[in-house]
């Protein structure tokens, strides 16, 4: 499986997981110009979600919310600014999620889905 592939099975499982939470996925993949890519951007009733998925095999010494440092903070909340101009103050309340999606390497296992909610500010 391609690292595309592979990330794209982790955005898959946390829109799953999101959805059955009741939250409405608004998009997947955004890329905004430049700047970068928001993963998934989603409503969870009157709050907009700006969340970022890891996908990582479990042999992997860094853990998929560990990889989502500071710089990588920084960036999201960047790329959420901007996607927020265009809307003129429509959304009253925002925040970060993270979703961190575990892989068995040899595929014996489904994988494990952990989700934290405002993960940072």
């Amino acid at each position: 499986m391609g690292t595309k592939d592979f990330g794209g099975l982790g955005e898959d499982l946390a829109v799953r997981l999101m959805e059955s939470q009741g939250m409405e996925i608004l998009e997947r993949n955004l890329h905004i110009g430049k700047m970068g890519e928001l993963d998934i951007v989603a409503m969870d009733g009157e709050t907009l979600v700006f969340c970022e998925v890891k996908c990582k095999h479990e042999n992997q010494e860094l853990g998929g919310f560990q990889a989502i440092n500071y710089a990588k903070q920084q960036q999201v909340k960047r790329l959420a600014r901007a996607y927020l101009v265009s809307f003129e103050g429509e959304f009253r309340y925002c925040r970060f999620d993270a979703v961190e999606v575990v892989v068995d390497s040899e595929g014996r296992t489904e994988p494990v889905v952990n989700q934290l909610k405002d993960a940072w500010r």
